[in-house]
This record gives structure tokens, C-alpha cells and sequence, in this order.
């Protein structure tokens, strides 16, 4: 009893300091000296939560016990890779940041916010550590849940040090300001599979939506396990659709209760997404029942009209003062017509009205915004987004215009492209149909529709149409390739814009969307590449268990059994008379403890020092060491440690020189294992056990060695020449039919990129990435405004057109929005998101009152 309390009164100096709901990563307020030491607070919090954890658990008395000290240790050989990479990005991220013309800093880009979203995680990290150490030994302590919890963002972290050490690395080859990497197709191929090796189900499991903030994060969980219940019935037979209805709904509950199992199956699908699947399951808007739900909840508005541009020519007055005429687009459908949604808060002159009540009509706006959809370039429609809409109608006090272009894959580019600048022509020569005079018009769209509102200004431009006043683009995608970026990165994790699915939307609507069979060989040809460089592609059958053999992260299997059970004792048959089994003798260790009697158990490691109880100071850097533990695990744990991080360089080398300190301590330590093996009841068939597994782990590391120099010789930047973060961790050694020479990869990168046609079309076609076009097609463009978000994997597209503007001294805007996810403008139900809706609203007011504060100072003047 009088153990357990020293136990827990020092347990009771580790409470909880940091919590994950009050911490929030900060992208436009960013003080550099401050964000240091927050990080370097954080890694010195966890290093001095697992050392405790580490030392409590050392005897491995059960499997509760190993699997503790398993996951502590992970996370020991975790930080210091995880640490190197943080500072590298933290000191060449602010060479990446935009400058507006007014010479204001915009601190944001991919890098901030990588960094943004590591500081999350080590902050959870560190919360559910110091959660565990405060609830340990109390009455409704659960073991299980806090090793579930601890063990998740372990293997989370595992997946953000890949990420960042990629990122570092993309950091080396990017020239400043350049985020994207779409000069090097090949580069981007590396990186694409590089990727592969990052566990996704960490993050969509216990972790989910670890990075948004506390309004946000229900949001996208419940989006996340709609996803994952959707695909079983989507997948499903359809015969019954009430059955496959309850049956959904049965495995959302199901996936509730296990994150676990919905963050293997949210992996699973995001791997192998069909582009049919995304399309099917953002369409769920297009319900009758949504729309109807939606018109109730939102602004109600006098006019919400669908109406069809018909496929004949247009004909518009050109800026030159002569005429542009323009046929219907024809590529993919032919000619049809295209439906357009009109949007007005009051009836006004001139529109058409359908209703039942016709209410009393208003003079004409000045103003007309026409919208362009978001979707992914392959769903959803103006319905869709008709809950913003008509907000946006009653605010700016004018009617919206949404257009329905063509969806891919069905309809790939141009035509989508050719429908925009079809309706915008269309457009200005029913100015009074649409109820307003034109004075000021506006594009505006988020996600592809930012895209489309980009590009429609563009097409104006070069066919010499009267231009839009302001261009509004929130979160668009400017680089439709499948090229690498920083917040690209951020896919791996986001719920709503997962990679596979990402890349997908992107290559329907370049048009180049592989087949089945070819992306079966494309899969082939990166298990062979991955497993010649050392690399292994994880599984998701168990999220606890890394895909290689002898891990601690096999020992997760075992469950919560202890691991010290009586052996079965086979029973004799009936008829024999045998007698029963001896009982075995009593340990050495009870030397006073008579024969038969239990033994009594000796007290814990962690109070003998001399007889004395340890005491320890609450924040010190490195705490006063509790008992003295097993050289036989140092010497693992040293070797795993030299095999992680060793390297050429001189800082490497100092962190080698240290290790080798290290174990010179551990070795005159191990020398009195012996005596305390006696010390603490250990027996002599124990010690011959570890001293037994000591030698098989050192066996284990010298095969590794031999083949060492084969992996890290033919490393590229893309695949580190460290074993980052160990074989522990994802890494293994080939085998003689894995190993392949640089001759048969570089054959089988080149048959890969055969098979990559969007990087052709991406760097000849004009129109298809806006940050890629030609100068003359980007200068005279009206002003553009662009909003991002700080947590959204197209961040940089939007950062990167803004420094494409801004090097041809066009008159452009940035603004982020903090801790806000790609779609916010669809979402609703916190502070956080109306206060983005209403920043939004004031800068798109400001925009449309330009021309009636212009024409009320000519009449002053007059």
C-alpha cells in the first residue's frame, strides 16, 4: 500500500498542463522566437513523460506492461527525427511567404502549416501522456483506452515525421518562392510513392480531425464516418435499398464506437477510390430531401429560378468596338443546353418569376455576381451550394447567377471551360433580364469554381469581352497535375479531400483517368520500387500492427491478457492413475519464504534506491532517475538508435558521439544486473532469458548491417538515406528477390510515367493550370482576390497564383483563414465558420459598392 502511494503522489506532480481544445496553430499571427520555444517545450514535456513511462514500465511484469513500454519507446526513437525535421522546416519556411503589393506579409504557406499541424499533434500527444500519468492507479482507470489513445497518435507521429522529412526535403529542391514542384514530373512520381508508406489509418481513426478546432472537428468526423458507412452500401447490392439504408446506418454506429475500424476503412477507400465513388457520394446534396431541408433552414429569397442557356450563338460587343461571336460548346455531349440558377432575395424588374405569390418587384441591382460551383470538377451542381447563395443574395443585395457546367469524367476538359465563358456571354447580353443594370459584375466560385472564375476571366480577356470588375476565388485548384506541394501533404490526413480522391477529381478532369489495369500495374511497379529501397507499404488489416516481421508493433496482437498465465496442464486419460504434476519450486529470490507458500512479491524497482524512496522536480529537463533499468533493453534500445540515425554529417556525427557515451553508461550499468537481478526478485532462469534475447536482437542487427550500404547508396532526396525512422518503423531489409539494380528502378519510374499523360497536358495547354499560363493571357486581368485556408491541401494553389499575379505587378489580394478546412463556405454550425462567412461577405460588398460610391461623388461634384 505504502508502494502505491509514493507511486501515485508522484504521478500527481505530472497533471495535465496542456490542453488540446485551448490550443489552437496560429497561421497570420506568427511570432518566431515564441513558436520555438513552444515546440521546444513540447518535445522536452514528452521526453520527460515517456522517460517516467519508460522506467514504470520496465519489468514488463504482463502484456499491459511490454505493450506500455513498447509504445514508449517507439515514441522515444520517434522524437528526435521528428525534432530534426520541425527545425529544418521552421528555419526555411518564412522564405516561402507572400508579400502583398501593399508590402504586407501574408506568414502562411504549406510549410506554417505542417508545422501547425505537427505542434497538434504533439500537443494531443503530450495531453493523453499526462492523462495517463495523472489517472494511473486511480478507480476508473482504463488501461486499454489509454493505451489506444497513446498508441494512435504514436503511429500518427510516425506518419507526420515521413511527411515532414518529405517536406524538408521538397524544401531542398523547391527555389524560393516556389511551392510546387511541377517542373519535375519525376520528382513528383517519387514523392507520390514515398507517400504510400504513410499509415492514413492513424489519422482517420482516434486521430481524426486532430488539427481543427474543437467546432470544426464534429463537423468532419461526421462527415468522415458518412464516407466510410456510404461506400458499404455503395459497394453493396441495391435490390433492397431500405435494407441496404438500415444496413448503413447499422455500420455508422459501428464505426462510432471503433475508430479503429473506420480508420481502416476510411484508408482503404481513400486508396483505391473510384472517381465514381466521389461522385456518387457528393451528389447526396442532390437529394430531393437536402434540398428541401436546405431551403428550410436557409435565407428565404423571392426568386430561386432554373433556367437553360440555349445552344445557339452569342453574339457580345467586344472592348475594341466591334463584335465577338460564340458557339455553343460542342466537345464530348454536343450541343445542349446549360442550365444556369438564378437567385435573387427580391423580385425584381425584369426577372422571371414561377411562383405561386407573385410578390412586388424592385428597381434593378447594380450589381450581378455569377457563381461557379465547387465539386471536385465531378459533382455537385448549384443546389448544392444554394445555402451560401442565398445568404450571399440578401447580404450584397443583388441576384447570383450560378451555372451547372459539365461534370467530368463524362465531360473533361475544355468542355466545363467553354460552358463558363459561354454563360458569361450569355450573361452580359441579358443584363435586365437578370435584374440588374451591370455595373459592377463579379466572378466568384470556390474550389474548381474558383478555378472556373479564374480561367473565365482569362477567356475574357483573350476574346476581348468586356471583363469582370473583381474576381473572387476561394480555395481554388491552379495546378491541375498531379505534382507535389507542401499542403498537398495535407491530404494524407484531411477528411474531406483525401489524397486518393484528390488525384483522382484531377486527372478525370485532365481526361487522363487510368483504368482499372493500369492502375493495377501502377500499384505493382510501386511495391517493387518501395521494397528495393528499403520501404514498406503498410497494411490496414491492423491498424496496431506494423506490416514486418519482429516489431513491438506485433506484440500489440496480444491484447490485454496478462502475459504470466498458469501453463495448461494436459489431463491423463481416464483409466490411467497418474499422479498429478509436481509442483515447481519456489523462486530463489524467496529465500525466507517457506516451501508452498506464495510467495510474497517484492516491491516495485522504481522505490529502491538505497531503501529510499526517489523524489522528483515537476519540470526539470531530464527528472531523477527512478530505478536503474535493464542494460539488456538500453543496449536494444542504443542499437536501434545507431541503426535509425546514423549519417555522414558532422551534426549526425556529434549525435553518434553521444549515443556512444551513452552506452558506456549502459554497460556499467549492465555490470550490476546481476545484483539486482537478486535485489529485486528476478531468477536466474530470467536473467539467462534476457540476456538470451540480447543476443538474438544483436544477431538480428549485424544481418541488418550487411545489407545497409545497398539501401541508403542508390537514395535519392525523395527516399532518405537515413532509415527514417528505423526498421521499426516501415523499413526493412530486402530480401535477394526484392533487390533490384538502378538500371531495372529507373526502367520501371520511366514505365510509370508513360502512364502519367496530365504532365503534357498540364505544361502545353494555356488554360488548364491558371499558375502556368503564359503572361499575356495573365496580364490585364482585373483584380482577383484570393481566400485560402490555413488547414486546406490546395493552400499553396492559391498562394502560388497570388506570387504568379504579383511578379507581373497585377493588382491581386490574399487572405487565410485560420484554422478553417477546404469547403468551409458549405459548412455552418460555429463561431469560427461565421465569422470567416461574414469576412467574406465585407470584402465582396466592398467590391460591388465601388461603382455607387463612384456615381454618388460624380453627382455631388455636378
Amino acid at each position: 500500500m505504502a508502494d502505491s502511494n509514493v507511486l501515485k503522489s508522484l504521478y500527481r506532480d505530472f497533471k495535465s498542463q496542456i490542453d488540446p481544445k485551448s490550443i489552437q496553430p496560429s497561421v497570420t499571427v506568427y511570432d518566431r522566437e515564441k513558436e520555438m520555444m513552444a515546440f521546444q517545450k513540447l518535445f522536452r514535456d514528452i521526453r520527460l513523460q515517456v522517460d517516467v513511462g519508460l522506467k514504470l514500465h520496465q519489468m514488463r511484469r504482463n502484456t499491459v506492461d511490454s505493450q506500455f513500454h513498447d509504445v514508449f519507446t517507439e515514441i522515444d526513437l520517434l522524437l528526435e527525427p521528428v525534432e530534426t525535421a520541425q527545425q529544418s522546416i521552421f528555419e526555411g519556411a518564412p522564405k516561402f511567404d507572400f508579400v502583398q503589393p501593399d508590402g504586407t506579409h501574408v506568414k502562411a504557406n504549406g510549410f506554417r502549416s505542417l508545422l501547425c499541424v505537427l505542434k497538434e499533434l504533439l500537443s494531443c500527444l503530450l495531453y493523453y501522456l499526462q492523462k495517463y500519468a495523472r489517472d494511473r492507479g486511480g478507480l476508473f482507470y482504463n488501461a486499454a483506452d489509454s493505451l489506444s489513445n497513446i498508441t494512435a497518435h504514436a503511429r500518427a507521429l510516425q506518419g507526420m515525421e515521413r511527411i515532414c522529412y518529405h517536406a524538408n526535403a521538397l524544401m531542398t529542391v523547391n527555389d524560393s518562392p516556389n511551392l510546387h514542384n511541377s517542373g519535375d514530373m519525376r520528382r513528383s512520381l517519387l514523392s507520390l510513392l514515398y507517400t504510400e508508406t504513410v499509415c492514413r489509418d492513424a489519422f482517420y481513426g482516434r486521430c481524426l480531425g486532430f488539427q481543427y478546432s474543437q467546432g470544426l472537428k464534429p463537423i468532419l468526423q461526421f462527415l468522415a464516418i458518412a464516407m466510410a458507412s456510404y461506400e458499404d452500401w455503395y459497394k453493396g447490392t441495391k435490390d433492397d435499398p431500405i435494407k441496404q439504408l438500415l444496413n448503413s446506418l447499422l455500420k455508422g454506429g459501428k464505426y462510432i464506437q471503433h475508430p479503429t475500424q473506420r480508420g481502416v476503412k476510411i484508408a482503404e477507400l481513400t486508396d483505391d477510390c473510384s472517381i465514381y465513388f466521389a461522385k456518387a457520394f457528393w451528389s447526396l446534396t442532390e437529394q430531393t430531401a437536402v434540398k428541401t431541408a436546405v431551403k428550410l433552414v436557409s435565407q428565404s429569397v423571392d426568386v430561386s429560378e432554373t433556367l437553360e442557356v440555349p445552344a445557339k450563338n452569342v453574339t457580345v460587343d467586344s472592348v475594341n468596338g466591334g463584335s465577338v461571336t460564340l458557339q455553343p460548346p460542342f466537345s464530348d455531349l454536343g450541343y445542349r443546353p446549360i442550365s444556369v440558377s438564378l437567385i435573387s432575395h427580391k423580385l425584381r424588374d425584369g426577372q422571371p418569376f414561377t411562383g405561386y405569390k407573385r410578390p412586388p418587384t424592385v428597381p434593378p441591382s447594380t450589381g450581378l455576381i455569377i457563381h461557379f460551383h465547387g465539386g471536385g470538377f465531378v459533382a455537385q451542381s448549384s443546389k448544392s451550394h444554394e445555402f451560401y447563395l442565398r445568404w450571399w443574395s440578401k447580404e450584397l443585395d443583388c441576384p447570383i447567377l450560378s451555372v451547372d457546367y459539365s461534370l467530368a469524367p463524362e465531360a473533361p476538359y475544355p468542355r466545363a471551360v467553354d460552358e463558363c465563358i459561354f454563360v458569361y456571354a450569355w450573361a452580359l447580353n441579358n443584363l435586365a433580364f437578370l435584374g440588374t443594370t451591370g455595373e459592377r459584375i463579379i466572378l466568384a466560385g470556390d474550389s474548381a469554381g474558383g478555378y472556373f472564375s479564374i480561367v473565365t476571366a482569362m477567356k475574357a480577356k483573350q476574346l476581348k469581352l468586356r471583363l469582370p470588375d473583381q474576381v473572387f476565388a476561394y480555395y481554388p485548384a491552379t495546378l491541375i497535375s498531379s505534382a507535389v506541394s507542401p499542403s498537398r501533404f495535407l491530404s494524407l490526413m484531411d477528411p474531406l479531400l483525401p489524397i486518393g480522391i484528390l488525384l483522382s477529381c484531377l486527372q478525370a478532369y485532365t481526361g487522363c483517368l487510368a483504368s482499372e489495369e493500369v492502375q493495377k500495374r501502377r500499384k505493382e511497379i510501386r511495391d517493387k520500387i518501395l521494397a528495393a529501397k528499403g520501404y514498406v507499404i503498410p497494411s490496414t488489416c491492423d491498424p496496431y500492427v506494423a506490416p514486418k516481421p519482429q516489431t513491438r508493433w506485433d506484440k500489440m496482437k496480444g491484447g490485454f491478457q496478462r502475459s504470466q498465465t498458469t501453463p495448461e496442464v494436459p489431463s491423463a486419460p481416464k483409466d490411467s492413475k497418474a499422479a498429478p504434476p509436481a509442483r515447481p519450486p519456489p523462486p530463489k529470490s524467496t529465500r525466507n519464504a517457506s516451501v508452498g507458500s506464495k510467495p510474497s512479491r517484492p516491491p516495485p524497482p522504481s522505490l529502491k534506491n538505497g531503501g529510499k524512496a526517489v523524489s522528483m522536480s515537476v519540470g526539470s529537463e531530464s527528472p531523477s532517475v527512478l530505478f536503474k533499468p535493464s542494460a539488456a533493453k538500453l543496449e536494444e534500445h542504443e542499437e536501434e538508435e545507431n541503426e535509425v540515425f546514423e549519417s555522414k554529417d558532422e551534426k549526425t556525427s556529434s549525435i553518434e558521439t553521444g549515443q556512444s557515451e551513452t552506452q558506456e553508461s549502459c554497460k556499467e550499468e549492465g555490470e550490476e544486473k546481476e545484483s539486482e537481478g537478486d535485489e529485486q526478485g528476478l531468477t536466474e532462469v530470467d536473467l539467462k532469458a534476457e540476456q538470451q534475447s540480447d543476443s538474438n536482437c544483436t544477431g538480428q542487427a549485424e544481418t541488418q548491417e550487411d545489407h545497409r550500404q545497398s539501401i541508403t547508396s542508390s537514395a535519392s532526396p525523395f527516399f532518405p538515406k537515413h532509415k527514417s525512422p528505423g526498421l521499426r518503423f516501415g523499413m526493412k531489409v530486402p530480401s535477394k528477390e526484392e533487390t533490384l539494380s538502378e538500371e531495372e528502378i529507373e526502367a520501371l519510374i520511366e514505365e510509370v510515367m508513360a502512364t502519367f499523360d496530365d504532365a503534357d497536358i498540364t505544361l502545353k495547354d494555356p488554360f488548364i493550370s491558371p499558375v502556368n499560363s503564359p503572361d499575356e493571357l495573365l496580364k490585364g486581368l482585373p483584380l482577383i482576390n484570393i481566400i485560402v485556408c490555413s488547414l486546406d491541401p490546395l493552400l499553396d494553389d492559391g498562394i502560388m497564383m497570388a506570387q504568379r499575379l504579383k511578379s507581373l505587378d497585377q493588382p491581386v489580394t490574399l487572405t487565410v483563414m485560420e484554422n478553417l478546412s477546404h469547403g468551409y463556405l458549405s459548412l455552418t454550425g460555429t463561431e469560427q465558420l461565421n465569422a470567416a462567412y461574414a469576412k467574406s461577405i465585407a470584402m465582396m460588398k466592398q467590391a460591388l459598392m465601388v461603382g455607387v460610391q463612384q456615381e454618388n461623388n460624380s453627382e455631388k461634384e455636378s
